[in-house]
């Protein structure tokens, strides 16, 4: 298979956001080929799962694996380029657990988690600085794997979830 990437800069681009999740340049194209076959909008929800999936079969490794999914639910600003929504899989020990959980029960809860550019407590809105991102990211992150050891159960996760972010807002808020 021929690497004829000038052609179409989507995906040049691709590949590129997929090699930066530590797969290799042919891996990667490989990969945006795999996905391009599939005969499903990739704005729905089954054209996500089917992504993922093709994703989950891909050979790699499990951070990998995470690495490339949160691609999926990671947005960039159009002006800026700048991240801003920015997925936590790649940063929760038990990602691969979770694709599976998502794999079997289609449910996007377990993989969804961000690091959102924005959030609000109490009526007041919280724009993000770089810092603050990073404070959010660590302290989510910290929380969630420190604590997911023994968790199993798609309920468990989920309120895992929800109480790691609350975790995360509030050292944001603490440390303004």
């Amino acid at each position: 298979m021929e690497l004829d990437l000038n052609n179409d800069s989507n995906i040049s681009k691709k590949v590129a956001e997929y090699q930066s999740a530590g797969i290799s340049k042919k891996k990667a194209y490989e990969l945006c080929k795999d996905i391009q076959a599939l005969d499903v909008d990739a704005g729905t929800s089954e054209g996500k799962y089917s992504t993922i999936k093709t994703i989950s079969t891909q050979g790699v490794s499990d951070k990998q694996k995470a690495a490339l999914v949160a691609t999926l639910y990671t947005t960039n600003d159009e002006e800026t380029g700048k991240v801003k929504d920015e997925s936590m899989l790649p940063y929760i020990s038990t990602s691969g657990h979770l694709l599976s959980l998502y794999l079997t029960n289609k449910d996007t809860e377990m993989i969804s988690m961000k690091i959102p550019a924005e959030f609000q407590s109490k009526k007041v809105v919280y724009t993000l600085t770089d810092a603050e991102r990073a404070l959010f990211k660590s302290t989510y992150a910290n929380y969630f794997n420190s604590r997911a050891t023994n968790v199993t159960s798609a309920e468990a996760i989920k309120k895992l979830r929800d109480d790691a972010y609350e975790a995360a807002k509030k050292a944001v808020i603490n440390s303004r």
